[in-house]
């Protein structure tokens, strides 16, 4: 038996750090934009980020890419194309470009070998359609200060159903390579973390559904006393991609979420922008764009 879409709406809305392999993601235009909204900005809604939109590049990223197709034995028509695309060049081979192709390789070597194996073996004979899967995508960069980067990856996966099914995967990095944790950004957690998350779910809440996003849980209806800390949070072992792919920028902090994971595969991804001079009054650390 071929596997299942790896993200569904009876699934957990963030995987855990292991599953990053169902992330990667959209090609993307290298812009060059000046970051222009107001300060006070702080918009939620459906489809693609406006920070990130805006959000100023490294000027010597360049995009890279790995992708193998793989025939099936027993009907050669049949194929499944997995591949990951990364960026170079965000610090001319430095600790950062080694952390995202190292961050890439993961996905790529973790992109449903399994799956891809079980494929290539299926006897099944071929069908009057060819079966064409696949799991594939690419990556955009962000600046986030001179000593800071961020990258977005996501994916298209497709193996059989009614549609390709979208992920992410944010990767926010210092400039030596190590990755900058969801309590690095608040270091007084306990303070930061409940205002944090109340200004996610009434933003979200904001564009008129009656529940809130599934990261919230399936049921928690929009309006309600508070929030809470939900499990994205709880779980997201320190991981600035667990609570909501979340991506910095030198304008702030821009959270993205696929249908699955905001309201349904239907309403389409959705993202919520944070300046950074919000998120300081909610406990940032502000050396994070120094």
């Amino acid at each position: 038996m071929l596997p299942t879409n790896p993200v569904s709406p009876d699934g957990p809305p963030f995987p855990a750090r292991p599953a990053l392999a169902l992330a990667f993601a959209f090609a993307a235009a290298f812009l060059a934009a000046s970051p222009c909204l107001p300060a006070a900005a702080q918009t939620a809604g459906p489809g693609e980020s406006e920070y990130l939109r805006l959000a100023r590049r490294p000027p010597g990223a360049t995009p890279v890419r790995n992708e193998r197709t793989v025939h099936r034995r027993a009907c050669r028509r049949d194929t499944y194309t997995y591949g990951i695309g990364y960026v170079r060049g965000i610090d001319g081979g430095g600790p950062v470009d080694r952390a995202v192709a190292a961050f890439a390789g993961d996905l790529f070597s973790g992109a449903g070998m399994e799956s891809i194996d079980e494929f290539r073996d299926d006897e099944s004979p071929c069908e009057p359609d060819a079966w064409e899967y696949f799991s594939t995508g690419s990556a955009e960069a962000f600046v986030v200060s001179p000593s800071a980067y961020s990258v977005l990856f996501s994916t298209s996966w497709y193996t059989g159903g009614t549609h390709p099914v979208p992920g992410f995967a944010a990767l926010n990095l210092r400039a030596d390579g190590s990755e900058i944790t969801l309590h690095q950004l608040f270091p007084d957690s306990a303070r930061s973390l409940p205002l944090f998350t109340e200004r996610v779910y009434r933003g979200f809440c904001s564009l008129g559904h009656d529940k809130a996003p599934f990261i919230f849980g399936y049921d928690k209806p929009c309006w309600g006393a508070s929030a809470g800390i939900p499990e994205w949070i709880e779980f997201s072992e320190d991981s600035l991609d667990a609570a909501g792919h979340s991506v910095l920028t030198e304008m702030g902090l821009s959270i993205n979420l696929i249908g699955y994971e905001a309201f349904s595969h239907a309403d389409g991804p959705h993202f919520m922008d944070f300046p950074k001079e919000v998120l300081i009054e909610l406990g940032a650390d502000p050396a994070v764009w120094r």
